[in-house]
């Protein structure tokens, strides 16, 4: 027996040591990037049962120099597409669409809307404008209120840049629409529908909508620099980013999405594995899917009014890292292969 136990505790040394080695590695890279003020945020990142990384970085608040902690809140951007994909799988799943359903069917008149699918907004392929590019943008006030028949109209109006289900070009439009579809379903304001069905089930009680008018001590502050001055940005009312990029989050919250994800707490996981199945450029529903080492992950970049959401996962490995202040030299895509290369070297 002592003999088995002595073996035993060898083995959780190791263990140990090597969870304990993976920390070290993954504190050395955000603190390298951290340097001379380059990032400004919060990380998280969990393997095989283990948070092996749960820190904060640089300041909430530059002007006071106020730090940042793991309940700091940040804009999420572009990674609000995966909630509003969840919603329209979890619409399909109770049958109240179909994925081949056509636009018109929800939105009468829109131009080609009868040749355009929600498959073709959830990933991409619907050859429709982004209204966050020139001209649109330039049309409207994106720190003021905006109608999303409005919104609507400033993109409709564009042509389309392909036919539909020919090819992938991303376009924070289809996301927008995909929002009011779920408007027009469920009767109630798409906020309502994340908040009822996602944020409450997963506990998410620091995630919401109106980043522009929240009231919270942890409240980030993005900024830009000019020449070793900082500004502070000007944020986009969550009516403008909406649907494709309205959400706010933390990294705890975020932690406790990918745990709802994979332990599927919000949908079968026959349905929610669709979520995962990539059409053209890699593309899937709300997620992009790709492999290192041999392995499957799927990921999404976010960046809106300063900040950034880098977000990777599988069943056994999260990383969310959320910033308020990144330099544009530092490629996001590089600090997902540096944390990889930690987790999955030997």
């Amino acid at each position: 027996m002592f003999r088995v136990l002595l073996a035993f505790g060898v083995v959780v040394f190791s263990l140990s040591s090597c969870a304990q080695t993976k920390q070290a590695a993954l504190e050395s890279i955000f603190s390298d990037i951290s340097k001379d003020d380059s990032f400004s945020g919060a990380a998280l990142v969990y393997h095989k049962k283990q948070v092996l990384l749960d820190s904060s970085y640089g300041y909430k608040d530059y002007d006071k120099k106020a730090r940042h902690t793991n309940r700091s809140i940040f804009l999420i951007a572009s990674n609000t597409k995966q909630f509003t994909a969840e919603i329209i799988l979890k619409l399909m799943h109770e049958k109240k669409l179909k994925l081949t359903d056509k636009l018109n069917n929800y939105l009468p008149g829109y131009p080609n809307g009868e040749q355009i699918s929600i498959y073709n907004l959830l990933t991409h392929t619907s050859g429709i404008y982004n209204y966050t590019d020139s001209p649109c943008i330039n049309m409207l006030d994106p720190t003021k209120p905006v109608d999303i028949l409005e919104l609507i109209d400033l993109f409709s109006a564009q042509p389309l840049l392909f036919e539909p289900d020919t090819k992938y070009s991303y376009s924070n439009s289809n996301y927008a629409l995909l929002g009011y579809i779920i408007e027009q379903i469920t009767g109630k304001e798409y906020e309502q529908v994340v908040r009822s069905e996602i944020f409450i089930p997963l506990q998410m009680s620091r995630s919401g909508f109106d980043y522009k008018n929240l009231q919270d001590t942890d409240r980030s502050i993005s900024y830009y620099n000019v020449d070793g001055s900082v500004y502070p940005y000007d944020i986009f009312d969550s009516t403008f980013s909406y649907a494709a990029g309205g959400i706010y989050s933390t990294t705890g919250d975020m932690f406790r999405w990918y745990k709802g994800l994979t332990t599927y707490q919000l949908l079968p996981a026959k349905v929610q594995q669709k979520a995962y199945e990539p059409y053209m450029h890699g593309y899937a529903l709300g997620w992009s899917v790709s492999t290192f080492k041999g392995k499957r992950f799927m990921f999404h970049f976010g960046s809106i009014c300063g900040f950034k959401c880098i977000e990777l996962f599988n069943d056994e490995t999260y990383v969310i890292i959320l910033s308020n202040y990144m330099d544009n030299a530092i490629d996001k895509g590089e600090i997902l292969n540096q944390v990889l290369e930690v987790l999955y070297s030997k």
